[in-house]
């Protein structure tokens, strides 16, 4: 590959220490509009419960909060750990990891805080809530982290991956349940 190559100009010779606005940049919170899937839990919920449902606020609140923590934490980790195989991909070489210095102590602790406030918002909200938070957060470690590393193993990276909408909705489900959680 030459250096004058769009590939290899792709590639910062000299990276720049990150920023705060970097290290939340990885959050991905412009996916946040995946947690749609909270909305058909929401209305099965209240379809099998009917006048039962009792939604409140706090718990709209708590379970998007789960679920925006726990994919952001699950995004660091897949940013940082995939930045090496990134930095080969046409797109994704443009991701914040490959063209930045992050210190990694700052990114387990940016992830521990993520899980934290998820699973704290679960636990505020239903052990049922809760309960599917862990998952969420597992699925992650299971999908990005070696020896496991699911999304390296065919098929498994389809299935695993494919997890993360279903749990979005039973975090919608967990919502509107929260009377017999």
């Amino acid at each position: 590959m030459t250096s004058d190559s769009p590939a290899a100009s792709a590639l910062p010779l000299d990276k720049q220490n990150a920023t705060a606005a970097d290290y939340i940049r990885i959050l991905r919170l412009d996916h946040s509009a995946k947690h749609i899937f909270i909305l058909p839990g929401l209305m099965l919920a209240y379809l099998l419960r009917g006048h039962q449902v009792t939604i409140h606020y706090a718990d709209i609140v708590l379970g998007l909060l789960t679920a925006v923590c726990i994919a952001s934490a699950n995004y660091v980790i897949n940013e940082w750990l995939d930045q090496d195989f990134d930095q080969h991909h046409p797109t994704k070489s443009k991701r914040t990891a490959v063209q930045k210095k992050l210190r990694g102590a700052i990114i387990v602790i940016e992830w521990g805080i993520l899980v934290g406030i998820g699973l704290t918002s679960a636990y505020l909200a239903s052990r049922s809530m809760f309960l599917v938070a862990a998952v969420f957060a597992m699925q992650g470690i299971f999908y990005n982290v070696r020896p496991m590393r699911t999304k390296d193993r065919a098929y498994l990276d389809v299935i695993s991956e494919s997890i993360n909408n279903p749990l979005r909705l039973m975090i919608g489900w967990a919502i509107g349940w929260v009377g017999l959680s």
